[in-house]
């Protein structure tokens, strides 16, 4: 059922914010499509705010349920997903207009697997992901619906009903992703787990391919590699490429463990396998189109965020909050430096910078160098039982998501 109406939540006010220019990455200005952008966290834009507080809010818009999806944009709409009800009985994709922050339509479904609302159990954490026609939002109870950008219902599913209940202990976070074949996702849980790619007109099975493995959040990432597109799915001690036409292994590697939360990062010819276990987050250089082992983590282990490649480093941050950032090629620990708390939503790399945004609001923007250069320290007040779970990017603006709240700020 799709509503709309509503009216802008707050005014835009003037701020005096740093605007910084840089290097161009192949990610549009105008489109944040899914869960980390293009899924590396990394984008072209070259103006983004670097310094904001609560008063220099462009708008706030409440949510109609809570939530822990990021927002995703197409042009000028942003489009995110939450749940409603102490038992999550009603799943919500919202859209909102990007530049003002009105509700522009809110099309809400019966859960097909409603499940109590706790701290330890996902809410809609899944994030969508938008094309040029449609939106995609994906729910943990194995709802999936496409929606055009006004709203109208194309397809709907329910993969539960399909390929049996999700089971595992805190829920379901993998988000979808979109290869050149359709829509992909990954299921990887306590009962039988499966890939599969879905049909964007029809929400139809193209293929499913079983997966021996644990319960686990990380995304699917498609990769143009030299030797073709494929599907990278790093989880449950295990990093495999899947074709993806017909859902064939590429290649498998095994040498892992603690790789269930984050998800994986392909750039400049490297993957960075993020792991909640010392000395097993891991570097995979790839070589003819196969993963060779370039250099483990030895201090280092990754948390909810997912590791960042990013001009010849990568970042990578701990439950604690400490940042490490080592060297891609060599492996050499550059630096650490503690961040105001720990994070979930992933870190950003563009304008020859880096933005750490924290659970609490606190936000650290570094130079991209080989030393822990601060740029500026701009903060959010968020409160004591939420925390900021993602972002979305568009030129001179960024749109954070808490619970039930979406907050935009622009340059």
């Amino acid at each position: 059922m799709k509503t709309s109406l509503l009216h802008p939540r707050s005014t835009l006010v003037t701020a005096s914010l740093l605007v910084c220019l840089g290097t161009f990455l192949p990610v549009s200005a105008e489109q944040w499509r899914g869960f980390r952008g293009s899924g590396n966290n990394q984008t072209s834009i070259r103006a983004l705010p670097s310094q904001w507080n609560d008063d220099s809010v462009a708008w706030r818009s409440v949510l109609p349920g809570d939530g822990q999806s990021s927002p995703v944009v197409w042009n000028d709409r942003v489009f995110t997903t939450c749940a409603e009800g102490p038992n999550k009985e009603t799943n919500h994709i919202v859209c909102y207009d990007l530049k003002h922050g009105t509700l522009l339509w809110d099309y809400k479904f019966e859960n097909s697997l409603p499940e109590e609302v706790t701290d330890y159990v996902s809410r809609s954490a899944p994030t969508p992901i938008v094309d040029e026609s449609h939106v995609y939002a994906l729910f943990e109870g194995g709802d999936i619906v496409a929606l055009t950008h006004d709203g109208n219902p194309v397809w709907q599913r329910d993969l539960a009903k399909d390929y049996g209940p999700f089971k595992g202990n805190h829920g379901q976070g993998s988000s979808p992703a979109l290869s050149s074949q359709g829509l992909v996702i990954l299921m990887d849980h306590q009962g039988p787990s499966a890939i599969v790619t879905l049909d964007l007109k029809t929400g139809k099975t193209i293929w499913k391919t079983h997966r021996d493995t644990s319960t686990a959040w990380a995304s699917p990432v498609i990769h143009h590699a030299s030797t073709g597109e494929e599907i990278i799915c790093s989880a449950s001690s295990t990093v495999t490429a899947y074709d993806p036409t017909e859902g064939t292994i590429r290649w498998h590697y095994e040498t892992i463990t603690g790789n269930n939360v984050p998800t994986a990062t392909v750039a400049e010819g490297f993957i960075a396998v993020g792991s909640n276990r010392k000395n097993n987050t891991q570097v995979l250089q790839l070589a003819e189109g196969k993963p060779q082992l370039a250099w483990k983590a030895k201090d280092a282990s990754s948390s909810f965020g997912s590791p960042l490649i990013y001009q010849g480093r990568v970042y990578v941050i701990n439950k604690a909050g400490v940042l490490f950032c080592y060297g891609l090629v060599s492996g050499e620990l550059l630096y650490d430096h503690r961040l105001p708390s720990s994070t979930w939503a992933s870190p950003l790399g563009a304008c020859n910078r880096v933005w750490f945004f924290c659970k609490d609001g606190a936000t650290v923007v570094l130079q991209s160098a080989d030393a822990p250069k601060v740029v500026s320290e701009p903060s959010l007040k968020v409160g004591p039982k939420d925390r900021v779970y993602g972002y979305a990017v568009t030129e001179n603006r960024f749109v954070f998501r808490l619970g039930s709240e979406l907050i935009s700020i622009t340059n």
